[in-house]
């Protein structure tokens, strides 16, 4: 940890993420706020500074961080492994210790579960260690045995392939037998026996064991839900296959722009969808589904004007539409971890971010992609840029519109949508004014909102 930042997390008082030590002398209560962080939102604890902020510096010997390491580990179940750093302000140790949100909580510190009330480490009541043992079990999927499965349930094959794609994408030899690599995995239990993680990644039929766990594509004619549909197809298999085949129906099934540049006859193809977006929303959708919802598969839908992504199960606690960008857990380590392995899945918490970036280098105007938690399910759409609705101002109330509304409204149907900065620009007009001109249009219904925060623009409705 840089000087800078460590002086500029000092200066923040002590919180749920933060705690402050003069020394290590107490290990008991250390591995206590060690297990709280893990239990709550993770955090930091700073060896060496006061509670008042103060640097005093702490004392380390030859074996300082090492036995404080060993306690940590030998004394929390599960097992935690915070990140320990040493780091110096104006001469003085400061000894950092950094732990991540669990995905196995609740952990227990010499048997005993702690959660952070504030800025306060205390035990949890046995009704909270209950709810939260039973809340966090479903989280689990992955690692659990599959009733009735047994090796002979697994496709041998689809090991070869993963061994095979392993070792192209990271140019390194993948060794042990096929058991031994699906142990390492979590796909098979240490007595070998077959897991969910196991049966949905390399099983021959994972179906018969979990029925829904496949991916439904449906076409739509029109930018909404019709009796009239262009297509619809279910996608089994495994994993793999239910991802490589849907996404290859997404890519034949979307529109691509072509365009001759002014210099040079070659054709420029521009999907109005990018690639890796399509493809990073459904492994989403894959990965961090609720498996335990038996009723429900994944659902992709295709308007006219959207791709709606449906996965069963709402964000894990904590996580929101708004801090997604910053969240890096994962209700489904296990399948994660395999699919990471083989590339399917960016680096743990990096995907959204690699969205975003792909969107805003997207030569299209591309909206970022509107989550919604539906509590059943999370919705992911993403927006056509090129599908352009029309305000048909024949059949819409037009009475006590200004002429810089009307405008607007040509605009949009030239545009397809229209920002507040558009208006403002267009008019010469405030910030201000352009957002209640504009709102009058959504409260009228003549148009509607679509995104949020900076990216908000007003389409048709």
């Amino acid at each position: 940890m840089s000087e800078e930042h460590l002086r500029e997390i000092i200066g923040q008082k002590e919180g749920e993420q933060l705690e402050f030590k003069s020394s290590s002398s107490d290990r008991r209560r250390l591995v206590e706020i060690v297990a709280s962080f893990a239990n709550s939102a993770g955090g930091i604890l700073l060896i060496g500074v006061s509670d008042d902020g103060k640097v005093s510096g702490a004392e380390i010997g030859n074996n300082t961080i090492e036995k404080l390491t060993n306690t940590i580990t030998d004394n929390t179940d599960p097992v935690i492994y915070p990140r320990i750093t040493v780091s110096e302000i104006d001469g003085k140790k400061i000894i950092s210790v950094e732990v991540a949100p669990s995905t196995q909580k609740p952990h227990l510190a010499y048997g005993k579960p702690f959660k952070r009330s504030g800025s306060v480490t205390k035990l949890m009541s046995r009704s909270e260690y209950e709810r939260l043992l039973f809340s966090q079990a479903k989280y689990a999927f992955g690692s659990q045995l599959c009733p009735e499965a047994r090796w002979a349930d697994i496709d041998e094959a689809a090991i070869l392939d993963f061994k095979k794609k392993y070792e192209s994408v990271n140019d390194a030899r993948l060794y042990g037998s096929n058991e031994e690599i699906l142990k390492g995995r979590g796909c098979l239990t240490a007595d070998g026996e077959v897991t969910n993680a196991g049966i949905l990644s390399f099983g021959k039929e994972p179906q018969k064991f979990i029925p829904k766990a496949y991916v439904t594509v449906v076409r739509y004619p029109e930018a909404t839900i019709t009796d009239t549909i262009l297509d619809s197809k279910d996608f089994f298999g495994n994993l793999f296959d239910q991802i490589d085949k849907a996404d290859q129906y997404l890519r034949e099934h979307i529109q691509v722009i072509s365009k001759i540049p002014k210099v040079g006859i070659a054709r420029r193809d521009t999907p109005v969808y990018p690639y890796f977006v399509l493809r990073e929303l459904l492994v989403n959708a894959v990965v961090h589904r609720d498996y335990t919802i038996y009723g429900s598969r994944i659902l992709i839908q295709m308007f006219a004007d959207r791709i709606e992504f449906y996965s069963p199960g709402s964000f894990l606690e904590g996580i929101t539409p708004e801090n997604l960008r910053e969240s890096q857990r994962s209700r489904n380590p296990t399948i994660a971890r395999v699919l990471h392995d083989v590339k399917y899945l960016e680096e743990f918490g990096n995907g959204v971010d690699r969205i975003y970036e792909t969107i805003e280098n997207y030569p299209l105007k591309l909206q970022y992609p509107i989550w919604k938690d539906i509590n059943v399910a999370v919705i992911t759409t993403l927006f056509d840029p090129t599908y352009k609705k029309r305000v048909d101002t024949s059949k819409v109330d037009l009475s006590g519109l200004n002429e810089r509304q009307r405008n607007a409204l040509d605009f949009v149907n030239k545009e397809g949508r229209i920002s507040n900065k558009d208006y403002r620009r267009l008019f010469e007009v405030s910030g201000k004014t352009a957002f209640l001109e504009l709102n009058n249009l959504v409260e009228r219904e003549i148009l509607a909102v679509r995104g949020s925060g900076r990216n908000v623009v007003y389409v048709p409705r």
